[in-house]
């Protein structure tokens, strides 16, 4: 495998293919300020595609940020046209999508994204809870919140055409389409967006950085609540009636991944199900580690349980096997494009609103 792109997203994705027992054959990185991090790393650094392609890879990884993507797989897609490539979420900017497609229309490989929250434990336990409980949603929250201003200070790209939603977005969409079973073909209610407080008025790093929601209700009559903040904020912390909630929701913290199915079983009695992903605060390995629990009126202690949930590691697991051995796509190109249409629609709401108040 040729992995490109040296950053966070690089970095974590050659550990886990290693541990997966994928060789990665060598590194392209355009920027040189890392080009001593790949070496101290004991990998090869590769000039750029032509030179990767010479290295014969079975699979190419993309992982430079998202305005470069639509670039880089087109590159690879010259040189290499049956290559099988992987690419992280999502899988273009919107503005790309068109020449995306004409991409896909003359590439003979297959493509995969790694959208790793498709391959959660998580999501499928919470699935198991909803069906072994009878539970019949009514609201569902999921929000990804993270104080990112250290990152951007220390040159974390900046998404500057989904802003906020370009971020966890793309988790969001995923993990409810997951948990409810159906696309993303869900009527808005309301949407927002705001700029981060932690920068001046006016610096791109801080412009519709703050966070984003976005509230639907669904087919099935479900409200749903999609929500990000890169400053940490979460949307709603939990009932009031469950201390054991709210604690576990914002524990020692700024980084927060959570869902939370409230619903009705058949007899009547309501139901809260929680769902806290990777990584876990509190848990040694907190990468790898996740967390279910079921909260019933007039209980006092909710179940909780920890359980692996290493996505990332998983859902490369995945995309190689359908590479090498076609098995089932763990996330189509469409499916990422969908995602995409629904991002853009929660921005154009978001700014709507802002531009009619």
């Amino acid at each position: 495998m040729v992995v490109v792109g040296y950053g966070t997203v690089g970095r974590m994705h050659v550990v886990q293919h290693t541990l997966n027992g994928v060789k990665v054959l060598g590194v392209v990185e355009p920027h040189t300020a890392l080009h001593a991090d790949i070496a101290a790393d004991g990998l090869v650094l590769l000039p750029g595609i032509e030179a990767a392609r010479r290295v014969n890879p079975d699979l190419w990884d993309v992982c430079v940020p998202t305005s470069g993507h639509i670039d880089v797989i087109d590159s690879i897609s010259f040189v290499d046209p049956c290559a099988r490539i992987l690419v992280e979420k999502p899988v273009c900017h919107p503005e790309d999508a068109e020449r995306l497609a004409a991409v896909l229309v003359r590439h003979q490989g297959k493509i995969v994204v790694n959208e790793n929250y498709a391959s959660s434990t998580i999501t499928s336990c919470l699935r198991d809870m909803i069906e072994e409980l009878q539970v019949t949603p009514t609201r569902l929250i999921v929000d990804m919140s993270k104080q990112r201003q250290p990152d951007v200070l220390q040159g974390r790209f900046i998404d500057t055409v989904l802003h906020a939603t370009g971020y966890e977005g793309p988790h969001l969409v995923t993990v409810a389409e997951d948990l409810l079973g159906e696309d993303a073909n869900w009527s808005v209610l309301g949407a927002w967006i705001r700029d981060h407080a932690g920068f001046a008025p006016g610096d791109l790093r801080g412009t519709r950085q703050g966070g984003a929601l976005i509230r639907c209700v669904t087919e099935s009559g479900c409200v749903l609540d999609l929500h990000t903040a890169l400053d940490g904020q979460l949307h709603e912390p939990g009932p009031s009636s469950s201390p054991h909630l709210c604690t576990w929701h914002t524990g020692p913290s700024n980084r927060h991944r959570i869902a939370r199915v409230d619903g009705m079983r058949p007899n009547g009695e309501p139901v809260t199900l929680v769902g806290w992903y990777a990584p876990l605060p509190w848990a040694q390995d907190n990468r790898t580690r996740g967390a279910v629990g079921v909260f019933r009126e007039g209980v006092n202690t909710p179940h909780l349980q920890e359980i692996s949930d290493n996505s990332l590691g998983a859902h490369l697991r995945r995309a190689v096997s359908h590479f090498t051995a076609d098995l089932p796509d763990p996330y189509p190109v469409d499916r990422s494009l969908r995602c995409l249409r629904f991002l853009e629609s929660w921005l154009s709401s978001a700014l709507g609103l802002v531009e009619a108040s």
